[in-house]
């Protein structure tokens, strides 16, 4: 069997992006989910519990809430540091014993991770290759960019829970990836 951890961030965010007065995006949750790719290409996927970031130089617009379900009175009350979310992050991947790879849908949540970890002076957590799998998506696929909610019902799955929410996008995430390994028998992704 195989482990593969799934992430997802979710960050500040303001429409139109000028309305956000100066204040620059941070990190306000970070949704893992555990992939578990057995030998005949069955799997597993198994939500772990989200980790609330609580921003530090930003504030939660009306707009966030709305797209994330995040308000700032949750983040207020639930939020760690930036730092204590990547340990949190850490400690998860450190459980799941040898860890080979992880994976987010896109490469934004990899690079924004990485800036985030700059600008916060922090050690980066996953040095682990890192799978794009909208990518694989379209490669294996033959499709354009699309977004995960559509990846999800094309493989004729419903997506669960709520998009834009850490989460349930990283289980989502997950499953697409499942899926992909399942159906086009990946063996390299092991």
């Amino acid at each position: 069997m195989n482990t593969i951890i799934v992430v997802d961030l979710e960050a500040t965010c303001w429409f139109p992006r000028n309305a956000n007065h100066g204040q620059e995006q941070e990190v306000i949750e970070i949704g893992a989910a555990k992939l578990e790719i057995e030998h005949d290409n069955s799997y597993i996927v198994t939500p772990l519990e989200p980790i609330y970031v609580a921003p530090q130089f930003s504030t939660i617009s009306d707009f966030c809430t709305e797209l994330t379900g995040l308000t700032q009175a949750k983040l207020d009350r639930d939020g760690v540091p930036f730092d204590q979310g990547l340990r949190q992050l850490l400690s998860y991947c450190q459980g799941l014993g040898y860890l080979r790879s992880w994976a987010s849908w896109g490469s934004d949540d990899r690079d924004f991770l990485r800036r985030q970890c700059e600008r916060f002076a922090c050690r980066y957590p996953l040095n682990q290759p890192h799978f794009d799998i909208q990518a694989l998506m379209m490669l294996m696929r033959g499709c354009r960019k699309i977004g995960l909610k559509n990846a999800v019902e094309r493989f004729g799955l419903t997506f669960e829970g709520r998009p834009h929410t850490g989460i349930d996008d990283a289980v989502n995430a997950a499953r697409v990836l499942g899926e992909m390994v399942k159906r086009y028998r990946m063996k390299e992704i092991r």
